[in-house]
């Protein structure tokens, strides 16, 4: 009986051993065969992310596009001793609220070619044209007079509303303008359509209330052929509230909150969540290059019935001056950026000298002392603008581009 016993028992421990043994060349076989599969699959799902890594999300052209660097050169992100930046609160307003701008205006606005030729060739309807006249400088009553002009145009069968601006005794707006709004839409920015137009001045005698001789005298007139003067008519978005960015008020502290907020620690949040932030980031540059430093409030932002959000920029007569004292707006806010946007940046980097010159001054009257000066000053910026996007390119790698 015992001896039975012993025989069973070692039957079933070499059962046993014969059954681990198979069960471990089975897994060893299979690990054999799996082996090359788990590594086919795992370089593929690298390559897909060095592919991923290596592109940037372009939100102003085709597709996407590369960044400054080469793909191969390019570090991984580096985030030293950040601070995560907060971003703003958005207050997002909805189409069909009573900030909405119509969509007459936004056809207005994208059409530029036609309601340039609109601007142009239109009949000015001058009795019904309003003047603004504005003190500058001074709150005593002794400061600069200056005079605006808010026309309508009419031309078959539909009008538009214009701001004219003319050359005057202390005043130069009227050429920063149409500069400005150049050189925006070759950047690719939205901005009220602007043309020069020459005018006669005896069509401002038409204005009902009369323009006073006060008034006249301030507007510095030509005297070849008969008196006129050459200015500029941008066209007037009545349904646009100033100074305005979602349901906020775009001031000073808000823009600077903002710009604080563009670093690629936030770069995910900003694309899905705020895109109208990395909207006013390509503003800020787009100041800097062109030294603007009256925009909080020279702003707007508006709905489109799909939802979208659209920014634009408009009043840029005080652009192109001196960076001194506390005119150094633009600068404290593109100081501030940790990200910068790719197809400005591109473009930026593409203008030559020649170019701009043509952009800025072609058509644009009588050449003055400082255009040369204005050429040198705003390539100097686009350089800082270059050599700020390389160093971020350097810090973060493609983070620091959208």
């Amino acid at each position: 009986m015992r001896k039975c016993i012993l025989i069973l028992w070692g039957g079933i421990w070499f059962m046993n051993s014969v059954f681990l043994g198979v069960t471990l060349c089975f897994v060893f076989y299979g690990c054999q065969k799996l082996n090359p599969l788990l590594k086919e699959k795992a370089d593929s799902y690298s390559s897909d992310r060095s592919d991923g890594d290596n592109e940037i999300i372009n939100n102003h052209g085709n597709g996407k596009t590369k960044n400054l660097l080469s793909k191969d050169s390019l570090p991984s992100p580096n985030f030293p001793n950040s601070d995560h930046p907060l971003i703003p609160e958005y207050i997002k307003i909805r189409y069909g609220d009573s900030e909405k701008v119509s969509l007459e205006d936004w056809e207005n606005l994208v059409d530029s070619d036609r309601v340039e030729n609109l601007l142009l060739n239109g009949s000015i309807l001058w009795r019904k044209t309003k003047i603004s006249i504005k003190e500058m400088g001074a709150t005593d009553g002794n400061g600069k007079k200056k005079v605006i002009f808010l026309c309508k145009i009419f031309q078959g069968g539909k009008y538009v509303r214009a701001q004219l601006k003319i050359p005057q005794r202390y005043f130069n707006d009227w050429r920063y303008e149409l500069m400005a709004y150049r050189l925006g839409r070759k950047l690719g920015f939205i901005l009220p359509p602007t043309v020069l137009r020459r005018l006669k001045k005896v069509d401002f005698k038409r204005i009902i209330p009369p323009v006073s001789d006060e008034i006249l005298q301030l507007i510095e007139w030509k005297k070849r052929g008969g008196l006129w003067v050459e200015g500029t008519l941008r066209y007037w978005v009545e349904t646009l509230k100033p100074g305005v960015i979602g349901g906020r008020k775009g001031d000073e502290e808000y823009i600077l909150k903002i710009a604080k907020s563009l670093h690629p620690l936030n770069r995910k949040e900003l694309i899905t969540v705020t895109p109208v932030y990395l909207e006013i980031g390509r503003m800020i540059v787009f100041d800097y290059i062109i030294n603007n430093n009256d925009r909080p409030g020279n702003l707007g932002t508006f709905i489109l019935p799909n939802g979208e959000e659209k920014l634009i920029l408009f009043d840029h007569g005080l652009s192109f001056g001196k960076e001194k004292g506390s005119q150094g707006r633009s600068k404290a806010f593109f100081d501030l950026m940790e990200m910068m946007p790719q197809d400005l940046t591109e473009k930026l980097k593409n203008l030559t000298k020649e170019e701009l010159k043509n952009i800025l001054f072609s058509d644009i009257g009588e050449k003055m002392d400082e255009d040369e000066s204005h050429l040198t000053e705003i390539m100097k910026r686009r350089d800082i603008v270059i050599q700020k996007a390389e160093r971020l390119s350097l810090k973060y790698g493609n983070e620091a581009f959208y």
